[in-house]
């Protein structure tokens, strides 16, 4: 796949009706590792038991070496459409079971299924300082895994299905979170955002001791419209 030099270049990937199966990195990646391009585009794909052995992203990392922490509307980078994929028992021994997303400009998620994916640390989907979120009509299910493949697997991550840091604007709307768990929050941690808006979602049995549905900290604007809590399993009710 590709690692270029210079995002401004203009390269861009497009990947369409392909199949990632039973995929092994040792660090990063398990199905590809994309690294500074202008655009990323998958449409209809399926990331099926991949693994990143001892790096991030089981199926997929996306990354621009941009590596500035601030959530600025102004900062540059990569736009990754992911639309219409599944990703399903994919494994990393760090962040994003599924897909880790670092320091991109644009992300949008939308008609995926994320099913039975685990990271050690944060959750199924992991993104990190991304101007602009927008994740709909997803579903996230019975993330993490509960089986153990192989014996390095024996941990639970903190976060189970979505991890968000250093965003500057987030929308979650339309999306299912189903019987996903981790260590202390089960569906959505979120930390350091200007605006998170969760619109007409469900949360539906999901377990974890702090946070079962949306935990966010150094939020600045937290709307929740719409959406529905049924049988989720924390110390408080709803969000926190």
């Amino acid at each position: 796949f590709i690692d270029n030099v210079n995002a401004n270049q203009g390269t861009s990937v497009f990947i369409s009706q392909c199949l990632f199966a039973n995929n092994f990195a040792y660090l990063d990646g398990g199905a590809a590792y994309i690294l500074n391009v202008h655009a990323i585009t998958m449409i209809g794909n399926e990331f099926i038991n991949n693994i990143a052995r001892t790096g991030y992203g089981g199926a997929l990392i996306l990354k621009n070496n941009d590596d500035s922490q601030q959530h600025q509307s102004k900062k540059q980078g990569t736009s990754v459409y992911i639309i219409k994929c599944l990703f399903s028992n994919n494994l990393a021994s760090t962040t994003g079971g599924a897909i880790d997303v670092v320091n991109n400009n644009l992300t949008f998620i939308r008609n995926c299924r994320f099913k039975k994916n685990k990271s050690k640390i944060q959750g199924a989907v992991t993104i990190k300082g991304v101007n602009y979120i927008k994740n709909s009509h997803n579903q996230f299910l019975f993330n993490p895994l509960p089986t153990h493949r192989f014996r390095y697997e024996n941990f639970d991550p903190d976060v189970g299905a979505l991890y968000i840091e250093d965003a500057y604007v987030f929308l979650n709307s339309n999306n299912t979170y189903l019987n996903n768990q981790g260590s202390q929050f089960a569906s959505i941690y979120i930390i350091r955002a200007r605006l998170v808006e969760t619109l007409n979602c469900k949360f539906i049995a999901n377990n974890g001791p702090r946070g079962a549905a949306l935990h966010s900290i150094s939020v600045d604007i937290v709307l929740n419209i719409n959406t529905i809590y049924l049988q989720n399993r924390k110390k408080s009710n709803k969000i926190s």
